[in-house]
């Protein structure tokens, strides 16, 4: 491949996975121009959500859902949705990031970003940039999407509309 002109190699990368284009990337430095064509950004969407807490506990985290498995290093995490809490009682309802690398939790974003659901239907814009979720994002890494309901009986979280939109970098 490192004789076919640039030209070939530009239609070759449009109609790869960016996985396989870093990986090309890295063969030879005659390829370094092609992460130009890496994404900028990837919006990963998370289903919409219904769930009820244990009859104990107070915080009791949960999964919502899993990224796919990291290519690029990440400059910020923009996760927006909507979501409300049971409506009555203790707020305690919660959405927090946990990164992973070989199956074990190497930083989350719960402390930094404590944000509870409000009784009404709100929407929510949660920001994350220099912050060790991001900041030490390999590749291999996976980005474990978490929630606490609440515990104690009758608590209830409900989120819509979730999107986390990934904003990278080119390595």
């Amino acid at each position: 491949m490192e004789y076919l002109p640039d030209t070939a190699l530009i239609i070759i990368v449009k109609n790869l996975p960016p996985g396989d284009l870093i990986n090309l990337c890295t063969t030879n430095n005659r390829f370094n121009f092609l992460r130009f064509y890496l994404p900028d950004s990837i919006d990963i969407p998370g289903e919409n959500l219904e769930r009820r807490g244990p009859r104990d506990g107070h915080f009791e985290p949960e999964h919502y859902f899993d990224s796919p498995v990291m290519n690029q290093k990440v400059r910020s995490i923009t996760m927006t949705f909507e979501w409300v809490d049971q409506g009555y009682g203790n707020r305690k309802g919660q959405v927090w990031i946990d990164l992973v690398r070989s199956g074990e939790v190497i930083e989350n974003s719960l402390h930094d970003f404590p944000n509870l659901a409000d009784h009404q239907m709100k929407s929510e814009e949660i920001k994350i940039s220099n912050h060790p979720v991001v900041d030490r994002i390999r590749k291999g890494d996976i980005l474990k999407f978490m929630v606490n309901v609440g515990g104690g009986g009758g608590h209830s979280l409900f989120i819509k509309d979730f999107n986390a939109k990934l904003e990278l970098l080119k390595w």
